[in-house]
């Protein structure tokens, strides 16, 4: 997620969706997404909304602090478990 916030941060479209439209036109395909992937489709599903690429920003970050806020609350336990035996019901 750190990943994609940055790139939009920077205002990058993401690599894979750059690939696909290569491979859409290498394919002979007229359509491309002019922007993201997932600026496209919510576009599509959603036709009466337009969503900037601002709101996709704020949205990436929100998601990402809530993401460092459950690792903050829950911890993930990092210790290497090697060794232990599985209990069997």
């Amino acid at each position: 997620m750190g990943i994609v916030l940055c790139e939009s941060l920077v205002g990058m479209i993401c690599p894979l969706t750059e690939w696909e439209n290569n491979l859409r036109v290498r394919g002979g395909q007229d359509q491309v997404y002019e922007t993201s992937f997932i600026r496209e489709w919510i576009h599509k599903i959603m036709f009466f909304f337009y969503f900037s690429e601002l709101t996709f920003v704020i949205v990436y970050s929100l998601f990402f602090a809530l993401i460092l806020f459950t690792f903050k609350v829950i911890p993930p336990d990092l210790r290497k478990r090697a060794g232990k035996s599985i209990d069997k019901y």
